[in-house]
């Protein structure tokens, strides 16, 4: 029964050394800073066009079209499709309000024709979809909603950031 203290003790040792653990938590690395992004920059083969309050998040619009004179279903096709060499994925048709967004950056953008473009978002019965006519201030189109499969109109894809 000799060897039940020296087991006790070595018991005792183990926990010991274990308990004074080195604290192995590494402070968070404070070098490296968020980036910040500002209405007008490049980013990912496109311009930003809109910010979040943190000026990390937002929005960019392709600097070329995906597509002129083409219906509703193959502008979106082209959209979501659409990758630059820096930016592979992600890119789709925008919405109505984002489609506005780029009216007034439409010259920082570039590109744009004095053409209707299309926008993802569809009338309530589906046949139509809301487009936005990007050629000098005051010029007239006959609607903005456009039938999905007989008109022919411009495709710019957007993408999140």
């Amino acid at each position: 029964m000799k060897t039940t203290p020296k087991i006790f003790a070595l018991l005792l040792l183990v926990l010991s050394f274990g308990s004074c653990k080195k604290d192995e938590t590494k402070p968070a690395d404070t070098s490296i800073a968020s980036a910040s992004y500002a209405v007008g920059d490049d980013l990912q083969g496109g311009i930003v066009i809109f910010v979040d309050a943190s000026s990390q998040h937002g929005l960019i619009a392709a600097t070329s079209d995906q597509g002129y004179h083409i219906n509703w279903a193959t502008a979106n096709a082209n959209c979501n499709s659409y990758t630059t060499a820096t930016s592979i994925g992600g890119w789709r048709l925008p919405t109505k309000t984002e489609l506005e967004l780029m009216m007034p950056l439409k010259t920082t953008i570039g590109g744009f024709l004095n053409l209707n473009y299309w926008s993802s978002t569809k009338s309530t019965d589906g046949t139509s979809a809301w487009t936005l006519y990007m050629g000098t201030s005051g010029g007239i189109t006959s609607t903005p909603w456009k039938l999905l499969s007989n008109c022919t109109i411009c495709a710019r894809a957007v993408k999140e950031f």
